[in-house]
């Protein structure tokens, strides 16, 4: 007999042959690569998304994952993974499509309860953090209304896609992954998660608990070292479709050590212009320039601008303006959730459209798109900002109309 080289390096690999499945003509396994939750997604996307709906689709998704899981970087790194890659199929303009994942994943995170910023802007204005979020939908609300518009015009224009292309990425997902509602099941765990109310990480870790717990239970060959190999770093896509290998080939945490790294010197470089009263200084000049209501807000907007083009970090971005501006906002006797809420729609949405922040810095490497490509079309993080200093000049004149009745 013949000693079958192939099958044990099927064997070395730890990956299990699914029952009834047949070498193909040009002897490659079809073989189970990953949870197909990503692959899941993309598969059922090419079966129902139509091309002209497709960026107000990829902007409403987004936004509700960043609901229901409460971080921008979560949403991104699923959902707008599986859409830049269905996006690279159907040749829809890749930035105009990040700068759509981007939108609704800042805006979801923006009014989520779940999320880490407004938790920051919540508590640094010391309200409740429902009390907060109700504020936002003044500004939140109308941006995310506006840039769905937007998206559903520009949308509108986009060629129609080979219908080749997208049946051969279809059975290039379906040979090499799980494609399964199953798959989608931690998903809906984290939302179910998101509604009790279940602070963010530990929804995050128990979801990717059941995702590992599902994934064995499908292959009971997983073992311990594969999965922490996998979180480390990350995963390889072995498929013959160069493309699927490409999109879904990711890193693990070893790639986000230059995001990390980013982040530690951000927040290092903060705390340097804090200590030698850099920032101080600069905020002292600007609050001195500060005339009726309306300036207010525009000078904590600005604040919150300048602290993400200085040090590109949002929770720096957060804290330092509202640290300062509090006693004013408290002198003039106005709600602290004028405040919060500028803190929220410019401190941490802004961060988004700053190419060398932490969040551009960390969309470019995920999504592959160069941040001076897609900033250009993330429109809500420019609507809100827009939005929320006129919010404050709208209040100026009614608190001015008040005074003078």
């Amino acid at each position: 007999m013949g000693h079958d080289h192939r099958r044990d390096a099927h064997r070395a690999t730890g990956r299990r042959r699914p029952p009834g499945d047949l070498p193909n003509d040009r002897g490659l396994d079809r073989h189970l690569d990953l949870l197909g939750y990503i692959p899941t997604i993309m598969y059922f996307g090419f079966k129902i998304i139509s091309v002209k709906f497709f960026l107000p689709t990829v902007f409403i998704v987004c936004t509700l994952v960043g609901i229901a899981c409460g971080s921008s970087f979560t949403s991104i790194s699923t959902m707008g993974i599986a859409f830049i890659g269905i996006s690279a199929t159907l040749h829809i303009s890749l930035p105009l499509t990040a700068g759509a994942i981007v939108s609704g994943a800042f805006c979801g995170s923006n009014v989520s309860p779940l999320s880490g910023t407004t938790n920051l802007a919540a508590t640094t204005g010391e309200l409740d953090i429902y009390k907060h979020i109700r504020s936002l939908a003044w500004t939140d609300l109308p941006a995310w209304i506006i840039s769905l518009v937007i998206f559903t015009v520009v949308g509108m224009s986009a060629k129609t896609a080979s219908l080749h292309s997208i049946h051969v990425m279809m059975e290039g997902l379906k040979a090499g992954f799980w494609i399964s509602p199953i798959t989608l099941l931690p998903v809906l765990f984290m939302i179910i998660l998101a509604i009790l109310r279940v602070p963010a990480i530990p929804s995050l870790g128990l979801g990717a608990l059941f995702a590992i717990a599902l994934g064995w239970l499908y292959d009971p060959t997983t073992t311990i070292t594969k999965v922490t190999h996998l979180i480390m770093n990350g995963y390889v896509a072995h498929t013959p479709n160069k493309t699927i290998n490409l999109l879904l080939s990711k890193g693990g945490i070893s790639s986000m050590l230059t995001s990390l790294s980013l982040i530690i010197f951000a927040l290092s470089l903060g705390g340097l212009l804090i200590k030698f009263h850099i920032i101080g200084a600069i905020v002292d000049k600007v609050e001195a320039s500060v005339k009726g209501l309306g300036g207010l807000t525009m000078a904590t907007a600005l604040t919150c601008i300048g602290v993400n083009l200085l040090v590109g970090e949002h929770y720096l971005a957060i804290i330092l303006p509202g640290e300062s501006f509090k006693e004013a906002f408290d002198h003039h006797h106005l709600p602290r959730e004028l405040m919060t809420r500028v803190l929220n729609d410019v401190g941490a949405a802004v961060n988004a459209i700053v190419p060398w922040s932490v969040s551009g810095v960390f969309i470019a490497a995920t999504l592959q798109v160069n941040p001076l490509a897609f900033v250009p079309f993330a429109f809500f993080p420019f609507i809100v900002t827009i939005l929320a200093v006129l919010m404050g000049f709208v209040k100026a004149k009614s608190a001015k109309e008040m005074a003078i009745n």
